[in-house]
């Protein structure tokens, strides 16, 4: 059985990077990574698609 994930791209100010890990980890998500870019991140996570439907990802946004 494959497993399928939703992959989650957030842009956010570099001070808010650990709120967002910590909001996202509350969601489910089961791993992420940021990038920096000057003031700002780009915050990659995943979550199951088995775990998550559209209507929880668009009341994540």
């Amino acid at each position: 059985m494959t497993n399928s994930w939703w992959e989650i791209q957030i842009l956010c100010d570099a001070v808010l990077e650990e709120s967002m890990f910590w909001r996202l980890e509350m969601f489910g998500c089961k791993g992420m990574s940021s990038q920096r870019e000057g003031n700002s991140s780009i915050i990659a996570a995943y979550v199951p698609k088995v775990s998550s439907h559209v209507l929880d990802l668009s009341a994540l946004a």
